[in-house]
């Protein structure tokens, strides 16, 4: 019988002064409003893309997404929306599976 093989997302949501320099990042204890919620989600290691909009102000955003195996993946947008790369995901489900895979979510303010 074959083990059902399952990632376990995790979402953070650092505020940044600058999304090019990590250092000043301050870090939010609130999960961020992306849409469609995915966060906590347990998906299969053979789902599509799990692509969303990060719902808070900022001027420009960017997506790291951590992986065990150290496959991350970093996509920049300035309207909050992202699409993963279908063949860096299935690539990045296929090594990591059973495991965790982050999302930290950062937002540049213009404050």
């Amino acid at each position: 019988m074959m083990a059902t093989q399952r990632l376990y997302l995790v979402l953070f949501l650092p505020v940044l002064f600058s999304c090019n320099r990590l250092p000043e990042a301050r870090h939010s204890p609130a999960l961020p409003r992306i849409s469609p919620d995915y966060c906590g989600t347990v998906i299969p290691c053979n789902l599509a893309p799990l692509n969303f909009a990060v719902r808070e102000k900022g001027s420009n955003f960017r997506l790291r997404i951590e992986t065990p195996e150290g496959d991350d993946c970093v996509l920049h947008s300035r309207k909050g929306s992202f699409c993963i790369p279908a063949s860096k995901w299935k690539r990045m489900l296929a090594a990591n599976a059973d495991t965790t895979i982050r999302f930290h979510i950062c937002v540049k303010n213009n404050r």
